[in-house]
C-alpha cells in the first residue's frame, strides 16, 4: 500500500472513530447524573416546607455536593412541595414547579439550584485559583475571598462581603486533619465553590444577596456535613 494510499485510511479510520469516543464520554457522564439523580431522599410526597431549606437537607441525607443561589423573591416561605417518589430528582422537580424562579443543573457532579437571574459576583471570571492542601471547605473559600480580584469585583458591585460557616447536618462530620486541594482554571466563581465543594467530599454552598435603602450586601454559606 502506497504512502498516500495508507494515509487516506488513516485519516478515515480516525473519522470515524472519534464520535465513538465523543459518544462514550457523553455516556459516561450520564450515567454519572442518572445514578446521583436517583440516589434516595426518603419517603416523601407532600410536605411544607422552605425550599432551599428542603434540598439543602436532602443534599445532606444523599451525601451529594450542591449549590443554592437564593432568589431575591424567596423570602424563605414555606411552601407545599408534590414530590412525586423518593428520588432526588423528584424533589428537584417539585422545587421548580413550586418556585418557577428557580431552575435545577447537574453539573460534573453537583446539584446546583439556580436563580432565574445570575449574580454578577457568581458570573465573574477566575483565570486561576489554587487552594492546595486546605482542611476544610472554610479554608478554601476563605482564600477565595481574599483574592485581589474578587475583592475588586465586590468592591464595584458595592456589595458588603459576609461569611457564614454551618457544620453539622446527618451525615457524620468531616476528618478535619484530612486535606484536599482545589484546582480551577478559567471558570467562574460559581463554578470554583462547585470545585470546592466536590474536592471537600461533600457538602453545599448557599449564596444569597441582601438589598435595601443603601445597604448591598451578600452571604455565603458553607453547610459542611
Amino acid at each position: 500500500m502506497s504512502g498516500i494510499n495508507l494515509l487516506k485510511v488513516l485519516i478515515i479510520f480516525s473519522t470515524l472513530s472519534a464520535p465513538e469516543s465523543s459518544y462514550s464520554t457523553q455516556h459516561t457522564l450520564k450515567n454519572t447524573s442518572d445514578r446521583v439523580l436517583e440516589r434516595r431522599i426518603g419517603d416523601v410526597k407532600t410536605t411544607q416546607v422552605a425550599v432551599t431549606d428542603a434540598l439543602a437537607n436532602a443534599l445532606s441525607t444523599t451525601r451529594v455536593s450542591g449549590g443554592i443561589i437564593k432568589a431575591g423573591s424567596d423570602k424563605g416561605e414555606v411552601r407545599r412541595l408534590m414530590v412525586s417518589g423518593p428520588r432526588l430528582r423528584d424533589l428537584l422537580e417539585a422545587i421548580t414547579q413550586a418556585s418557577p424562579q428557580y431552575r435545577w443543573e447537574f453539573n460534573d457532579g453537583v446539584v446546583n439550584l439556580v436563580d432565574s437571574s445570575m449574580p454578577p459576583l457568581l458570573d465573574m471570571h477566575i483565570v486561576e485559583f489554587d487552594a492546595i492542601g486546605v482542611k476544610s471547605a472554610h479554608e478554601a473559600l476563605y482564600q477565595l475571598l481574599e483574592r485581589p480580584d474578587v475583592k475588586e469585583r465586590v468592591a464595584h458591585l458595592k456589595l458588603n462581603t459576609g461569611l457564614k460557616i454551618t457544620t453539622g447536618g446527618i451525615a457524620m462530620p468531616r476528618n478535619t486533619e484530612q486535606q484536599f486541594n482545589v484546582r480551577c482554571r478559567n471558570a467562574t466563581l460559581r463554578e470554583v465553590l462547585n470545585a470546592i465543594v466536590r474536592e471537600q467530599g461533600h457538602g453545599v454552598w448557599l449564596y444569597r444577596e441582601t438589598h435595601w435603602d443603601k445597604h448591598h450586601g451578600f452571604e455565603i454559606e458553607m453547610i459542611v456535613p
